[in-house]
């Protein structure tokens, strides 16, 4: 990967995966699992089924970043994509070319 695309993989107050508790998570999602696609794909499916998404539920708390979409499973598509992307941070899935898409 370029180094261009460096200050888009870095962590960030949104993308919080530092914070203990994505870690704790991002370890569970990649134990057991020996390729970068299958982790992608736990991640994935752990944040669509395990996230509601605030409107459909009618939840109140609005969260941004990874951790607190995880501390509340809640958040808008935006907000869960944040946590859809923490887990994996620099091992980031589309980082490491793991198809996102059938063109990826």
């Amino acid at each position: 990967m370029s180094s261009a695309a460096e200050p888009f993989l870095r962590f960030t107050a949104v993308v919080d995966a530092d914070d203990p508790g994505v870690r704790r998570l991002a370890a569970d999602l990649r134990h057991g699992r020996p390729s970068h696609q299958d982790i992608a794909r736990a991640c994935f499916e752990w944040v669509r089924d395990e996230v509601r998404h605030s409107v459909d539920y009618r939840l109140d708390p609005v969260t941004c970043s990874a951790s607190e979409v995880l501390q509340e499973r809640t958040g808008f598509c935006y907000a869960k994509s944040h946590l859809l992307g923490a887990p994996e941070g620099k091992r980031n899935p589309r980082r490491l070319r793991v198809p996102t898409t059938r063109s990826g």
